[in-house]
């Protein structure tokens, strides 16, 4: 078939050739014709006059005319054309024959008529018409010698001059037609090479374009797959994570006409996978309208999340698809790929393309692992969301922890508040002191502030410098310097010096409290073991219920112990 196509495609482009040499050649005669017939009619005698020499020149003259109408004239046929040119160009071969014989130019025409015909009929036409030009110079050989023709046209010559001389003309006629036929052959021969080279070039180009179409799509897509690795290692939260992903992923797959990308997330229950992100307007609202489908066959989203592989529906009708109320009138192909994490399906992504067939396996499979990258993000983020509400959790329950393990620390000592002071100047306890520590402690920083000079005009101050005594995040105390004499600024060295003494000093406390709570530990447990010690020695059961009560007098300081054995129904039942 294609040898079929390539074979008529040529034989048109030599059959152009070959009308494009034929309308040059009516040119040319038609130009050339008259330019001919003027010189002609003034290179006649004199003595003749003109109605004789336009009746010697009449079948030129004719012939002209035809040839000029046939120029003019495109409505024929190439053929048709070329036949009436080639048989203006006889009849005028055979006028110069019978007027000027072997010195004529007539023999010439003959010989010029077969490459005509070669040229613009072709090979076949071209040695019927030498066959003929060829019959027609023995005929003319012949007529002279028997004396048909006027004795002019014999021209002194015998029959063997008109021998020798058809002799070269066979010759020269067999030349040009074996060499108009090898030169037809070649040229014949290269057309079909160039046509199939056009063939094949043409063939090479569309494969050409589609590996540069594949190659540009599946630029677009590691481009997008990079860009979505990129932000799932760089965004924590779960919601911008997917609105990102998801506008890089429809932008990577715009070459495939996809226009909306959506993110499917399944349920605690796992039966039902609700929208948590989709692209454009038509994702919006179908968000509002809090969009889901179930987990089964009757979707491709359900299908996808179910079977855990891709799911894809092609040559869909314009308006056949339609999401909940929201119809999606452009979709012409649409796909669902599960999203994968550590073995579990946390849900779908689907995407929805413009085109026909927009999906190829190669496609499917790049999307597959971005959806999947998506999917491992999403995991990671809700894992690390999980993570720091249980760490905030500790810390709260630290927090109350440490606040009630000093609030009992406190209240178990007689002083909780310390002042350092010069021997010779009395503390104070001024309002913008207690003002500071208490800011000092709802702000969880370090308070610098200073009182105004005194009224008398003396220009002597005081400031402070009120630094939060902090462990683990909790707020304890405070740390106050106190400068009564003038009113000073605290630089950020002198700040900074001050907050590392003080959390040098709390870790202090902090181990002191400890230690502390160890000893009082300790105490209590050598209490109790010398109570357990003292319990097993006893030998009956009067004696280790005395020796229960006396030790927890003594441990609890209380005025009297009862140990009670029984119950209340069998102390009635004695009674």
């Amino acid at each position: 078939m294609r040898d079929h196509i390539s074979s008529a495609h040529w034989e048109a482009q030599v059959d152009r050739s070959r009308a494009g040499i034929l309308n040059n050649l009516l040119l040319a005669a038609t130009v050339g014709g008259l330019a001919a017939l003027i010189l002609n009619y003034f290179s006649l005698p004199r003595s003749m006059a003109p109605a004789e020499r336009l009746a010697d020149m009449a079948l030129f003259i004719a012939s002209w005319l035809v040839t000029a109408i046939v120029w003019v004239w495109k409505g024929p046929s190439r053929q048709v054309r070329a036949t009436v040119l080639l048989i203006v160009i006889y009849g005028l071969a055979l006028r110069m024959l019978y007027r000027g014989g072997l010195e004529g130019a007539g023999h010439m025409w003959l010989l010029f008529l077969p490459s005509m015909t070669f040229l613009i009929v072709g090979p076949r036409a071209g040695l019927g018409v030498t066959l003929v030009s060829l019959l027609t110079y023995i005929f003319f050989a012949l007529a002279a010698y028997w004396g048909w023709l006027p004795g002019s046209a014999i021209g002194g010559t015998g029959l063997s001059r008109w021998i020798n001389v058809g002799a070269d003309f066979l010759l020269i006629s067999l030349a040009l037609l074996f060499t108009l036929r090898a030169f037809n052959h070649g040229w014949f021969v290269a057309l079909e090479g160039a046509s199939d080279l056009a063939t094949e070039l043409e063939l090479r180009t569309e494969d050409l374009e589609q590996t540069s179409g594949r190659l540009h799509r599946q630029a677009s897509q590691l481009k997008a797959a990079t860009d979505v690795a990129r932000v799932s290692s760089s965004i924590l939260s779960p919601r911008k994570l997917m609105e990102e992903t998801t506008s890089l992923i429809r932008q990577g797959a715009s070459s495939l006409g996809v226009y909306y990308v959506g993110l499917f997330l399944l349920d605690e229950e796992g039966e039902v996978a609700e929208l948590a992100c989709a692209t454009g307007e038509v994702g919006q609202l179908l968000e509002d309208l809090g969009y889901s489908v179930g987990v089964d066959e009757s979707t491709i989203i359900g299908q996808s999340i179910q079977d855990q592989e891709a799911s894809s529906e092609t040559h869909l009708v314009g308006g056949s698809v339609q999401l909940d109320s929201v119809p999606m009138p452009h979709t012409r192909s649409r796909v669902a790929l599960p999203l994968r994490s550590r073995g579990d399906v946390l849900g779908a992504m689907s995407l929805h393309s413009s085109k026909e067939s927009a999906f190829e396996d190669e496609d499917i499979a790049a999307f597959q692992i971005m959806a999947d990258q998506v999917a491992i993000a999403l995991d990671n983020a809700q894992l690390l969301s999980r993570t720091e509400r249980a760490l905030q959790e500790v810390r709260a329950t630290h927090r109350r922890y440490l606040a009630e393990a000093w609030s009992d620390f406190l209240a178990s000592r007689k002083v909780n508040r310390v002042d350092f002071y010069q021997s010779d100047v009395e503390p104070e306890d001024a309002e913008f002191l207690r003002e500071a520590r208490s800011a000092a402690m709802v702000h969880e920083r370090s308070i610098a502030t200073g009182e105004s000079p005194s009224s008398d005009g003396d220009g002597v101050g005081e400031s402070a410098l009120v630094v939060p005594l902090k462990l683990r995040g909790q707020v304890i105390g405070t740390m106050t310097l106190h400068d009564t004499e003038e009113k000073r600024p605290w630089d950020a060295q002198a700040v900074n010096f001050a907050e590392t003494v003080a959390e040098q000093l709390m870790l202090t406390i902090e181990n002191l409290r400890l230690m502390h709570e160890t000893q009082r530990r300790a105490a209590r447990e050598r209490v109790l073991s010398d109570i357990f010690n003292r319990m097993e020695r006893a030998v009956d059961m009067e004696t280790l219920m005395r020796v229960t009560a006396e030790e927890l007098k003594q441990v609890l300081d209380g005025t009297r112990a009862f140990v009670h054995l029984g119950t209340d129904s069998s102390s009635d039942g004695r009674e």
